[in-house]
Order: structure tokens, then C-alpha cells, then sequence
């Protein structure tokens, strides 16, 4: 598999086109949002804010309260799986 990105798309024109997206479109794109409590504010390149990062107080797995689990899939889901996200057809037999 490769991993070349063919659009040579960076994680930080990513978060410039959601914000870009979320903000309604704006025109000039320097403007700030002011939303604090989104994840992806730290990263805005126009913010004049803070980040709010007391949602991490709530959150059991940033806590260390719960430990991230592993999803267990029968053969038949990771068949279906395989199918519709690498095109790869299911065994049926």
C-alpha cells in the first residue's frame, strides 16, 4: 500500500480547510473563530484565545480512568470491512 498523499495535502492546510468549512466559508480567512472548546483551535492559525481544554478533565481515556479497548469483530465484519474500504471482495463459500 502506498502512502504517498497524492494531493500533497499537510495536516496543517487540513485544519485551514475545516476551519475554513466550519467558519462558514469566509472570505479572507484571518479571522477568528473564538471557538475555544473546538479540538482543532490550538492549531488556528488566526486565533487571539486560549484553547479550553477542561473538556480532558471529562474525558476517561485522557484521564487514564479507562485504557482505549480493541473493537473484536466476527470474520464476517472483517470480510465486510476488508470489502468496502480496500475494495478487497469478500469470501463467500
Amino acid at each position: 500500500m502506498s502512502t504517498k498523499n497524492p494531493l500533497n495535502v499537510t495536516p496543517m492546510n487540513a485544519i485551514k480547510s475545516q476551519c475554513h468549512q466550519c467558519m462558514g466559508h469566509y472570505s479572507d480567512g484571518r479571522i477568528d473563530c473564538e471557538n475555544v472548546r473546538c479540538s482543532l483551535y490550538p492549531y488556528m492559525p488566526y486565533r487571539k484565545l486560549e484553547p479550553d481544554t477542561t473538556w480532558t478533565k471529562y474525558n476517561p481515556i485522557a484521564c487514564g480512568l479507562r485504557e482505549r479497548t480493541k473493537r473484536e469483530m466476527t470474520d464476517e465484519q472483517k470480510a465486510l470491512f476488508m470489502e468496502r474500504v480496500h475494495g478487497v471482495p469478500a469470501n463467500k463459500g
